[in-house]
């Protein structure tokens, strides 16, 4: 009867450790699955800064065109066409124009997140259910999170997918934005020095 009541204490230690081990897998996988849809909060947010940055950087741009386009003798004494002037402001407005076009097909993108359908649910369940059973053994809880893990794997990958494709347009989007800000630089740089 002693050898009895070890083994059955020594499985019940056994149990309970896998016990603690599962629930901190599952807290691990819950984790991963939020810090995940976190990501996806951050890069919203980081698209409603740039389209607002491009916003003020349009308007930064314009405010001085009226100006620019009255002084008087542009062309004649500096050689500096109105011509000249609404091409770089045509490639500076357009590079925003694409920037902020692709910021905002960022936020539509679109994740299929969605769990595998009760049925495949069920199919998962009971194909872990009978491994278990073939094995000799009881279902254990490792067996379920396994499971379980697999069922949010789709989820997952839906919403890494679509975080990647955001954080791709969103580069190059934030790269069309400061290009526009070097050449505008640039343009009123020369344009400043050409007139004093």
């Amino acid at each position: 009867m002693g050898k009895k009541n070890k083994r059955h204490d020594v499985d019940k230690s056994a149990l309970s450790k896998e016990g603690q081990i599962s629930d901190y897998l599952r807290d691990i996988v819950l984790s991963s699955l939020e810090f995940e849809k976190e990501r996806g909060d951050s890069l919203n947010r980081y698209v409603d800064n740039l389209m607002v940055t491009i916003t003020i950087l349009s308007v930064a741009y314009l405010a001085p065109l009226d100006y620019i386009s009255n002084i008087q003798g542009l062309e004649e004494v500096y050689g500096i066409s109105t011509r000249q002037i609404l091409f770089v402001y045509l490639i500076l407005l357009g590079l925003l124009g694409c920037a902020l076009v692709i910021a905002v097909s960022a936020i539509f993108l679109r994740s299929n997140i969605a769990l595998a359908s009760p049925s495949e649910q069920f199919d998962r369940y009971s194909t872990t259910y009978k491994e278990a059973c073939d094995e000799g053994g009881q279902i254990r809880e490792r067996d379920l999170l396994k499971s379980y893990c697999s069922s949010l794997n789709i989820t997952y990958r839906a919403y890494l997918l679509k975080h990647n494709n955001m954080w791709k347009r969103l580069k190059i989007s934030t790269g069309l934005t400061v290009l526009s800000l070097i050449m505008a630089f640039v343009f009123l740089s020369h344009l400043f020095l050409t007139l004093l």
